[in-house]
């Protein structure tokens, strides 16, 4: 049953919608890029959600850590105990870690890292480029199911060994 204020064709804009200031489509509020030609939401990077930040350390910022950490006692400034916060760190947000993601096999829950042979299954999985982090492809039908799926549903097996993309 369809409501008589909204006919099929017409999109209902609700509060939050955005539109695409790229290609001017019509977005849902939970949207942080555009469905259509993936452009960032506006303003997106001030959101609390999305500001969240991570401390990457590479190694010659784990060695300067060290250095701070590991000083003698001597004159120690009591005051100083965190003096390694105050070096410069690399941060990167949430959502670019998430985007470094490489797929991996997993079985019952330890990670195989086999490169190879993680890429010589995914050659043969039909999948769209959707990027969606927690999708996992069956090792048994080598279908790719949705992150939610705890059983592949083309094979019904269950998802204990898989790739996780």
């Amino acid at each position: 049953m369809s409501n008589p204020n909204y006919p099929a064709g017409l999109k209902r804009h609700v509060q939050g919608d955005w539109n695409c200031v790229k290609c001017s489509n019509l977005n849902f509020s939970f949207r942080f890029t555009c469905n259509r030609c993936e452009a960032s939401k506006p303003g997106v990077a001030d959101t609390l959600f999305n500001s969240a930040l991570f401390l990457l350390l590479d190694e010659n910022e784990t060695e300067i850590f060290k250095q701070n950490s590991d000083k003698g006692s001597e004159n120690k400034d009591p005051t100083s105990d965190f003096g390694f916060l105050k070096q410069p760190v690399k941060i990167q947000p949430f959502t670019q870690m998430v985007t470094n993601m490489e797929p991996r096999i997993i079985e019952n829950n330890k990670v195989v890292r086999d490169k190879k042979q993680v890429e010589n299954i995914l050659s043969e999985v039909k999948r769209p480029n959707t990027g969606r982090s927690g999708d996992w492809v069956c090792l048994q039908c080598k279908n790719l199911n949705f992150a939610f799926r705890n059983q592949c549903n083309k094979c019904s097996k269950y998802k204990t060994t898989y790739i996780e993309l």
